[in-house]
């Protein structure tokens, strides 16, 4: 989900970028390539770029009624304009990567959109996130040293979490209650890549491209992450089935509505995994160059 459709001279703002008159950024695209694009400030508005700027943001606009936000880093500014390009996949060498979360599906009726837009922006999530985890993420390029406790400290909170998970489910059905979400919801064939602008996953029917689908995800964090979004479905392909009657399309969905704390549960989730999949391949590599190491008992 490298690219963002925003059209020429498209409404736009940035809450967190405040002017120097100390409102927030609002302003009009004046191109775009789906991945860098070029705003003019507000035309109507005195005020200019402040000097310094944090280099991420959330950019959001309204189109066609529904609202639409996308994670931004600042490339650069003059008084007047400012160039931001999507902050996620940013890298060419960064890989999509097959995660491994509970997520389910529903479509959502064309004339329910705005209603279920509104009743997912109204559930809160009231996990703090202090400081934004992607902008410690972005800021920490040293390798870590406690990294490899960590990890297996994150090992067993996941394992906690699975259980803790399970136990609600349990007593959510020994209650006889049933998850609004789970009436109508699919699960897919599997998750095939994922980002903090959106997913892609296989699935056994056809959905209408422009439609949109209510994504329930919970990822295997410690307290569990929950998250409930709206997205839009930008890609349905027939793919190569296993098996002869077998069909399964591959499934491109945008985020459309989804809070701020979600996104930054899900970029940190993201970015632990790219960090475990760089560090397995240093080895490999480390391995293969030198496959005999200093003090291992040598073929004779």
């Amino acid at each position: 989900m490298t690219s963002v459709d925003i059209a020429r001279n498209q409404a736009v703002t940035i809450p967190t970028l405040l002017l120097s008159d100390g409102k927030p950024l609002t302003g009009t695209v004046r191109s775009s390539n789906g991945e860098t694009m070029v705003i003019d400030l507000d035309e109507r508005r005195a005020a200019h770029m402040p000097a310094r700027a944090d280099a991420h943001a959330t950019l959001e606009w309204t189109e066609g009624g529904i609202e639409h936000a996308c994670p931004v880093r600042i490339r650069s500014s003059t008084p007047r304009s400012v160039v931001v390009r999507v902050a996620f996949d940013e890298r060419r060498e960064s890989p999509r990567f097959v995660v491994d979360f509970e997520m389910t599906y529903q479509l959502v009726d064309p004339a329910q959109v705005q209603a279920v837009a509104e009743e997912v922006l109204s559930r809160i999530n009231t996990l703090e996130t202090g400081e934004s985890q992607t902008a410690r993420l972005w800021r920490s390029t040293d390798e870590d040293p406690h990294e490899e406790l960590r990890q297996e400290i994150a090992a067993l909170r996941e394992m906690i979490g699975d259980l803790t998970a399970r136990i609600e489910d349990l007593v959510s059905f020994i209650r006889g209650g049933q998850d609004p979400l789970a009436q109508g919801a699919q699960k897919p064939l599997a998750v095939t890549n994922c980002s903090g602008t959106g997913l892609g996953f296989m699935s056994r029917d056809a959905l209408p491209v422009e439609g949109y689908l209510r994504l329930h995800m919970r990822l295997p964090m410690t307290p569990p992450v929950v998250i409930d979004c709206l997205g839009r479905i930008v890609r349905c392909l027939p793919a190569q089935s296993e098996a002869a009657g077998q069909p399964r399309y591959d499934v491109g969905v945008s985020f459309t509505h989804i809070h701020e704390n979600d996104r930054e549960s899900l970029i940190h989730y993201l970015f632990k995994i790219q960090r475990r999949i760089l560090r397995d391949r240093k080895e490999a590599r480390e391995t293969i160059a030198d496959p005999n190491p200093a003090g291992a008992p040598q073929e004779r």
